[in-house]
């Protein structure tokens, strides 16, 4: 599968975000996240993802405005100057701390174009970094440090504004950059990896499967399960991830070993991706293996070692109506219509569900199209379909 993402107006060019790229961005979050790679080469990532001009992410005491952990692609040097000055005028910020976790904020959701240009935040941000318009989100809030994390991608005047397309794939991407920065935080308070797993499949939108040191499996969330148990060439024998495929088999199970050497002994591989063949011809699974490594010797028995992802890009998925209300400005019956619709019923069906009749879920739908953007039902569900991290 591939996402369109058409880029802002003044590049006249289309950003392709393939399904690999975007599970590769993944795989790098975690791994970030457990510290085995550079939180700048992640973030450097996301900006390129989304072919913007920069992303940064960092912690604000909202109390007294004290930065921390600023990391920034594009954007390196600006921790100590933001938080002197321009975070106190930050329309942006202002915004993202009254709204609720998970809304995703831009531009043009709360400030014309004719205020930005009078803004003196936005003078700040054009001097110091080239950039005007974003896309991002404050992650979460943590109660021990008095802090709030908070992420975004950048774009120039001459990306324009952000389209409804990033702001959908932002939608799945920042679920898991709340993961990851999550457990940097643990990595750094504890190794307890019972607290390291609930919160990897707290969010997870994707398949998650957790190896120990030993090479046995420790945890399989939810979704992983629910792919599993549909035998579409991928299933667990005796504890044994295999593909229906024996070539497949052979690459997965070569990748396994590599990351359990990465992570026990600091030689072998840095992880990969195998493309799955499904045996119903549906588009093929993305598995992502990659190794935990740590800075201790001998291994520590209770964190994992190994971390697979599986990505299902037709996987039903269920959303939450309030959040399909706060970021589109859908009524609950609205909502309730597209909870349905997304769940791929047709809208007969759809509108019995939702307890309504057909002529009033047709004008639903409507309402539904001009809110989201969507031109037909087909892309409406696809939108839809774009935002299981907001659950």
């Amino acid at each position: 599968m591939v996402r369109h993402l058409r880029q802002a107006k003044g590049a006249g060019t289309q950003v392709r975000i393939s399904e690999e790229t975007f599970t590769g961005l993944v795989a790098g979050l975690y791994e970030a996240g457990f510290g085995r790679s550079d939180w700048t080469a992640v973030v450097r990532s996301t900006a390129a993802m989304f072919g913007g001009a920069g992303s940064v992410i960092f912690d604000l005491n909202p109390g007294s405005g004290e930065i921390s952990n600023w990391i920034g692609a594009g954007l390196e040097a600006g921790g100590d100057e933001y938080a002197r000055y321009a975070n106190a005028i930050n329309p942006r910020m202002h915004f993202s701390l009254k709204a609720p976790l998970g809304h995703i904020a831009w531009d043009y959701r709360f400030i014309s174009d004719g205020e930005m240009r009078r803004h003196a935040f936005y003078d700040w941000t054009l001097q110091y970094g080239g950039v005007m318009y974003f896309v991002g989100t404050r992650l979460f809030d943590d109660l021990e440090s008095n802090t709030s994390t908070f992420t975004s991608v950048e774009f120039s005047p001459r990306h324009g504004h952000v389209t409804r397309e990033m702001i959908e794939t932002f939608a799945q991407v920042r679920g898991h950059i709340a993961n990851a920065w999550r457990l940097n935080r643990l990595m750094h308070r504890s190794h307890a990896s019972r607290e390291i797993e609930v919160l990897m499949e707290s969010h997870a939108a994707c398949g998650l499967i957790v190896y120990d040191s030993k090479g046995r499996i420790r945890s399989v969330n939810d979704r992983a399960g629910t792919i599993l148990r549909q035998c579409d060439g991928l299933v667990m024998r005796d504890g044994v991830l295999i593909a229906q495929l024996a070539h497949e088999t052979d690459q997965l199970q070569a990748l396994l070993q590599a990351c359990w050497r990465t992570s026990t002994h600091g030689l072998g591989s840095p992880g990969g991706a195998v493309a799955i063949t499904r045996m119903s011809g549906q588009p093929r699974y993305i598995v992502r293996v990659m190794p935990v490594a740590v800075p201790k010797v001998p291994f520590p028995p209770d964190l994992p070692a190994i971390v697979v992802t599986i990505t299902d890009p037709v996987m039903p998925i269920d959303i939450e109506p309030e959040v399909l209300g706060r970021l589109y400005g859908l009524t609950r019956r609205e909502a309730d219509l597209a909870v349905q619709l997304s769940a791929g019923l047709e809208l007969r069906a759809a509108a019995r569900s939702a307890g309504m009749s057909y002529n009033t879920a047709r004008s639903h739908i409507r309402l539904l199209f001009h809110k989201t953007g969507a031109r037909s039902q087909l892309q409406l569900v696809s939108i839809l379909r774009g935002l299981n991290m907001l659950h």
